[in-house]
């Protein structure tokens, strides 16, 4: 067992929030950010920092020593986190929201995960570009999966898997896989996030019980067997709650540039003119602007994340909105923070390009954020769009 997963008493839930939990480690995070970069990996420091901190266990379930906590209160704390490094921020919320998946699966699988302690670091890979063949009572997993988060500090990894049976049509299927049964391609060469570590992983002949997988048809049907006799809403919406994973970071960041820019421009002046950048009409509209989305973004996240956990007793139509609403509105939310990161970026002149300088990492790793898959915003408007035709019943607000 690391000493990530033996940090801190979990025998009892914190009474302090996680936000003010993880605050002491910001300034120490923040100053290692551009070695996290260089390193393309977060520090194990870090990790352990974040472990005792109580983020790992956050959403892993009471009865393995987790917290349970709130998911807004997780939200909250990321942001913060992601405002100091991007990269730790984007390992951390997976490392945190993985704990969600895991109870997809049956208990004997949450017990092998979670059986030393809440803190057990669970990594993912969500394409399903392996195949699983069913041998007896297990599968045989082969193939590569990339883009694996922070795979370097996991003792296990949640893979997406092709499986196709005689005469059946190829489906997807979730497995968990010991990490001492992958190996690690060291290939994450990014222009952002670099210090994620989303390297991918390889597996040959691997055997994975059948008690440590499920078929995404019934994580999507709320059949999954760690579903069953959990609350409806929990069944129904996975999805939005782990997409909305993303956008604290890309909030924080945002946050951060703002913070950077104001604080350039009070004393940024014209080398040719002398005039004062902070009198410029231009740059009040740059900021003016790109504040407004930002702000526009943290209420949306706080409003829908408050109306997933509290919407159970609504009726079915209106939680189906919802989670078409919100499923929307993660991807709204990064592009929102993109457009005021980008915004403000440019408007920095050219000391904002140098590597010393916070603000083009704060650039490309927003940037980054917005090419996962979930955060396809394209793709996320048609669909929103389409639902609202397809059910002219659904009352927007």
């Amino acid at each position: 067992m690391s000493s990530a997963e033996r940090a801190g008493d979990y025998d009892a839930c914190p009474p302090d929030s996680l936000k003010e939990r993880i605050s002491p480690l910001l300034p120490a995070i923040r100053e290692r950010a551009a070695r996290i970069e260089s390193e393309r990996r977060v520090p194990v420091e870090t990790i352990e920092g974040l472990a005792a901190a109580g983020l790992f266990r956050a959403l892993a379930p009471r009865q393995f020593g987790g917290d349970e906590r709130e998911l807004l209160a997780v939200h909250e704390a990321l942001i913060d986190l992601a405002a100091a490094c991007a990269s730790t921020a984007w390992v951390g919320a997976l490392f945190a929201f993985h704990a969600l998946m895991i109870q997809w699966l049956d208990e004997r699988a949450q017990r092998d995960v979670w059986g030393d302690g809440p803190n057990a670091l669970v990594a993912s890979s969500i394409a399903p570009l392996g195949s699983a063949v069913r041998v007896g009572d297990h599968f045989r997993l082969d193939g590569k999966w990339p883009l694996s988060s922070g795979i370097n500090h996991a003792k296990w990894v949640f893979v997406l898997a092709n499986e196709a049976g005689p005469s059946e049509p190829v489906r997807s299927r979730a497995c968990l896989v010991p990490i001492s049964d992958c190996t690690i391609l060291d290939d994450w060469h990014a222009a952002g996030l670099k210090g994620t570590g989303s390297h991918s992983l390889v597996m040959s002949n691997v055997v994975v019980p059948e008690y440590r997988s499920e078929t995404m048809v019934a994580v999507n049907e709320g059949t999954a067997r760690g579903m069953i006799g959990r609350s409806p809403l929990i069944r129904r919406t996975w999805k939005p709650i782990l997409y909305y994973s993303f956008c604290p970071v890309a909030i924080g960041c945002a946050l951060e540039t703002i913070n950077l820019f104001r604080e350039y421009t009070r004393s940024r002046k014209a080398a040719n003119t002398g005039e004062l950048y902070r009198e410029k009409p231009s740059t009040l509209l740059r900021l003016g602007e790109s504040v407004g989305e930002v702000d526009l973004a943290l209420a949306a996240l706080r409003r829908d994340v408050r109306e997933i956990e509290d919407c159970e007793g609504l009726p079915a139509a209106r939680i189906d909105y919802v989670i078409a609403r919100v499923s929307y509105d993660s991807a709204y939310i990064t592009e929102l923070c993109s457009r005021a990161v980008a915004r403000l970026f440019r408007g920095s002149g050219g000391h904002a390009v140098y590597e010393r300088n916070p603000l083009q990492r704060l650039f490309r790793d927003t940037h980054t954020i917005t090419q996962h898959v979930a955060m396809d915003f394209d793709a996320a408007r048609e669909q929103y769009a389409r639902t609202l035709i397809e059910n002219l019943q659904v009352e927007l607000g």
